[in-house]
């Protein structure tokens, strides 16, 4: 992708999860209260992660770039965020690639002004 006629690569970043249960549970795990129909609480345990890859709109090949777990972190009680890992993911990948001029594909959950700040202020696109 061209943009003032210097190429950018395009990287695609979204979280996802790869790990749910409702018996096992780690200290690192997310966790979900799920209500049904008469308001009965289960918990939902699981682990999540932030993953950008670089893809290109003419070929099915994507290259992996620095995943980011999502996740409670030192045995905090409050659940990590998908905006938080973002961030972390944001600064692992410029230090890892300063000069790598990148397009951000990000879905709406990023459409908000500290994220939008933070990128511009990191000259990234979006």
């Amino acid at each position: 992708m061209k943009i003032n006629g210097q190429s950018h690569y395009l990287l695609a970043t979204d979280g996802s999860g790869y790990f749910r249960s409702e018996k096992l549970v780690c200290d690192c795990c997310m966790i979900e209260e799920h209500f049904d129909e008469n308001n009965k609480m289960t918990l939902k345990f699981g682990h999540n992660i932030l993953a950008g890859s670089i893809v290109h709109p003419d070929l099915k090949q994507v290259i992996p770039m620095c995943p980011e777990p999502i996740m409670r972190l030192d045995g905090s009680s409050k659940n990590d965020s998908e905006q938080t890992a973002f961030r972390r993911f944001l600064a692992d990948f410029k230090r890892e690639h300063p000069k790598l001029k990148i397009i951000f594909l990000l879905d709406a959950l990023y459409a908000n002004g500290p994220i939008i700040k933070l990128l511009e202020s990191m000259v990234m696109s979006f």
